[in-house]
């Protein structure tokens, strides 16, 4: 009889700690292992900014398990986002966005004075402006916004290639400054035209298999030749630091259009290609998911688009309302 004491005692301790929820994870790290899990099985660029991921994971559960607040939670994933030091990387909470910036690590070079150089202005908006470099016949077409459908932006380009560029302008700027990317068809739409044979202009790859090394092949992002204009007078492109992703996109594609230069500083370096994903408290968060290089497998992460001719303003040119990058690429064309 003792002894079936004993073991009913026991047992109603087995059934007792087994009712003991203490060592399940909390609603926090289950959620954190989600959103670690899921940048550990997609995140391409690890090695190149040189994160040590798992690390970040074993500090980050001692804080969790140690207890912490929603609000110190948010502040977690918060750094773990910034720590990746990546534009397409962000969280989204009822509180704001948490997203990385670097636009105020480098110089500004607006292209605010411009218009200073500008006549005869055909076209002034929140995309697109569109006028002739005063005192010559040399086009100026600055694009401020990759964002919108493509469709839309086909006839746009097609009648100022056909109906102003084309007939009567010796040269062609294009000014894509602080254009900070969107629709990468945008920029394809008005390429194409100025290409008179198909050509590869950027490579990229995602991740495939666990390790965080584990890539696809390169895969070629190729530029096809789609009524072109017959355009062979010079193109010089502009750029800065706020060029950014699809943009980037555009500046490699230009690269490939024949008597065309690049002028300015380099471009942003911020390509992701992100996909987002939803947490169970309704938190959403993008992950950068692509790594992509020129032809000649240059990763632009970081690193930008680099210029054939670096040339940057100064504060004290700003103020006097000059454009040093606008007028060097005038007097290369003149």
């Amino acid at each position: 009889m003792k002894r079936l004491s004993v073991l009913l005692l026991t047992l109603l301790l087995f059934i007792s700690c087994s009712d003991d929820d203490s060592e399940l994870p909390s609603e926090f790290e289950v959620m954190f292992e989600e959103f670690w899990s899921d940048f550990d099985r997609l995140y391409p660029y690890f090695e190149i900014k040189g994160i040590d991921w798992d690390s970040a994971r074993t500090a980050s559960l001692v804080d969790i398990r140690a207890g912490i607040s929603g609000t110190e939670f948010e502040s977690l994933l918060a750094e773990l986002s910034l720590s990746l030091r990546d534009l397409h990387v962000s969280l989204q909470t009822p509180s704001g966005l948490h997203q990385y910036s670097k636009r105020d690590q480098f110089p500004a070079n607006l292209p605010d004075s411009a218009i200073n150089y500008l006549t005869d202005i055909k076209m002034d908006d929140d995309v697109l402006q569109f006028g002739t470099i005063e005192n010559s016949t040399i086009g100026y077409l600055r694009i401020k916004t990759f964002t919108g459908d493509h469709i839309a932006f086909d006839p746009i380009f097609q009648e100022l290639l056909e109906n102003e560029i084309v007939p009567s302008k010796s040269a062609l700027i294009l000014d894509v400054r602080e254009n900070g990317g969107g629709n990468e068809a945008i920029g394809g739409v008005l390429a194409v035209k100025l290409l008179d044979e198909e050509k590869e202009y950027k490579l990229t790859r995602r991740r495939d298999g666990a390790g965080r090394n584990d890539f696809t092949n390169w895969e070629s992002a190729v530029l096809p030749s789609l009524d072109p204009v017959g355009w062979t007078n010079p193109i010089i492109v502009l750029t800065n630091r706020g060029c950014y992703s699809s943009t980037e996109s555009f500046v490699l594609m230009m690269r490939q259009i024949p008597n065309t230069m690049i002028i300015g500083d380099i471009t942003g370096g911020a390509t992701g290609s992100p996909e987002e994903f939803i947490l169970d408290n309704g938190w959403a968060y993008r992950i950068s998911t692509v790594q992509t290089a020129s032809p000649d497998i240059r990763i632009i992460e970081d690193q930008g688009v680099v210029p054939d001719v670096f040339v940057s303003n100064t504060d004290e040119s700003y103020e006097q309302g000059r454009d040093l990058m606008l007028e060097r690429a005038i007097e290369l064309l003149n």
